[in-house]
């Protein structure tokens, strides 16, 4: 037998062991009904599927082939194309982390710039999300590619500037978490941990059991948490008030807890683990939600495809910290985001650590320039042993040897700030200076709260002034801070608002203008 023949002969025993070997994974797969999930899904052609399941292990092709193609439509602007090609990937590859991220990518960026309406742009931003998070991590819920995809969504096209719709974006977040979390506190989380895990569980615990017998003598199925809700609609609960109110609020921590569970894949215990680590946050905000997917036990976990993403960490404290507070008014349909000052110690805690693990010039500097505006902001809201002791640190860290008081160093970072080219930091001093209003107001120094209200109002005139040719750095309206600030004062001391809008009404009373700080929060 010639060699040609040989060689002729073990190609075709090859071949057809080839053939044997991929049918055999081919018979392994129909067990697990691949090409049963795979016919059945609506967004992969049937001819498609039938012919990559034939090909067995050797999928792999016909993936790479997609994937090419997927490529060079985007690079052409064939955004959409693009995206009917990574949506087949992912339904035939699901482990390939790659392609969920090219795809949201594809989404939130190229595809939602293409609409020139924000509410449009924001719904494939909030598409790729929802891909990410429901979709790609249902494959590969350990996945660090994936994770910090979502997490830079969150950072970067939520939270960023890079959108001129940047602040719909994070007004639709906010008001689509306002309905799984009213309040979005610490203390919310704590109250969703401790609520039963299982609807099971849930029957079993005495108080809901009296409660399900009222609303079944009612004739009213209290677990039908679409028809009924314990807060909406309150059940009739006759004698035993106290009780059955509290067993409602059970049931009713129970719903909103599968709700966050099951429609946002959220943990209750590593949120409250987050938010001990990292917080107190705001969880209806972008910034806790950013943090969330980001977090881990190592500063590894803060890694992958040689990328660091602690930057993205870092910056969504401090943007908790600038912004992190949400003030919605139900009367006004309004929202206002304000300083977090709760957060300063865990970022200080955090950037300490970081600059004696690795440290880097960047770092310390992001450092310095946090505890500066931090000591600013801390003792224009009167918290001034924090912010002595702040300055202390500060002091001995980046002064040294040449080191000024701390009234000096006050007078020059205010004079900055108010100087600066933006508005962050000067909406910061207004809404302080709006908080000491009313904190003078409480006990009764009138003609404290009348010149902080000036100062307020001076300093954002200032601002709209320098910047009535740029309405995207101008601030919020003077009356939605006041307002805001009102209902976090109110919120925080248990103050009563018709006093108040009494000790408001004489500290204005030689004013040109009575402002009123009461439910209608009009000017008259």
């Amino acid at each position: 037998m010639t060699k040609k023949r040989l060689i002729q002969l073990a190609a075709i025993v090859l071949a057809v062991a080839g053939l044997v070997w991929n049918q055999a994974q081919i018979d392994a797969h129909h067990a697990k009904g691949d090409l049963n999930r795979m016919i059945g899904n609506p967004d992969i052609p049937p001819s498609l599927a039938v012919t990559t399941f034939a090909l067995g292990p050797m999928r792999a092709l016909t993936v790479d082939a997609l994937w090419w193609r997927a490529i060079e439509q985007q690079d052409r602007g064939e955004y959409f194309d693009a995206l009917q090609l990574t949506s087949w990937i992912t339904q035939l590859q699901p482990n390939f982390s790659s392609v969920w991220t090219y795809q949201a990518f594809n989404m939130a960026y190229n595809i939602s710039h293409d609409f020139a309406d924000p509410l449009e742009r924001w719904q494939w931003i909030d598409r790729a999300i929802v891909l990410l998070r429901d979709e790609a991590l249902k494959y590969n819920p350990q996945d660090k590619v994936i994770r910090h995809e979502l997490a830079r969504l969150y950072y970067d096209r939520i939270g960023s500037k890079i959108d001129p719709h940047a602040a719909e974006f994070r007004n639709q977040w906010a008001l689509k978490m306002r309905d799984y979390l009213p309040r979005g506190d610490t203390g919310e989380l704590q109250r969703l941990a401790a609520a039963a895990e299982s609807l099971e569980a849930l029957r079993k615990r005495p108080a809901v059991a009296a409660y399900i017998a009222a609303g079944e003598a009612q004739q009213i199925d209290v677990l039908d948490f679409e028809a009924y809700s314990p807060i909406e609609r309150p059940l009739n609960v006759g004698p035993d008030a106290a009780n059955m109110q509290a067993a409602a609020l059970e049931v009713f921590h129970f719903y909103q807890r599968q709700r966050l569970e099951q429609e946002l894949k959220l943990d209750i215990g590593r949120m409250l683990s987050v938010d001990v680590r990292y917080g107190p946050l705001d969880w209806r905000l972008h910034q806790a939600h950013a943090i969330y997917w980001l977090a881990g036990d190592t500063a590894d976990d803060l890694v992958s495809g040689n990328v660091n993403y602690g930057h993205i960490l870092r910056q969504s404290m401090m943007s908790s910290f600038r912004e992190g507070r949400m003030f919605y008014s139900e009367e006004h349909n309004t929202m206002t985001m304000t300083n977090n000052v709760q957060i300063i110690g865990r970022i200080h805690e955090y950037m300490e650590d970081l600059l004696a693990n690795d440290y880097s010039k960047a770092a310390d500097d992001e450092h310095k320039r946090f505890l500066e505006e931090a000591i600013t902001v801390l003792y224009i809201y009167n918290l001034n042993p924090l912010a002595n002791e702040t300055y202390r640190h500060y002091s001995s860290h980046y002064l040294g040897d040449h080191p000024v008081s701390y009234e000096t160093f006050l007078a020059q970072k205010i004079e900055q700030v108010l100087n600066a080219d933006g508005g962050k930091g000067r909406q910061a001093i207004v809404e302080a200076s709006l908080h000491e209003v009313f904190k003078w107001l409480d006990i009764g120094h009138l003609d404290r709260a009348n010149g902080s209200y000036n100062l307020s109002q001076l300093l954002w005139k200032r601002h709209q002034a320098k910047y009535h040719e740029a309405p995207a750095k101008q601030l919020p309206p003077f009356m939605d801070l006041f307002m805001a600030e009102r209902d976090k004062y109110i919120a925080a001391s248990g103050a009563d608002v018709d006093q108040l809008g009494e000790k408001f009404g004489a500290a204005r009373r030689k004013g040109a203008a009575r402002v009123y700080i009461g439910p209608t929060g009009h000017k008259q």
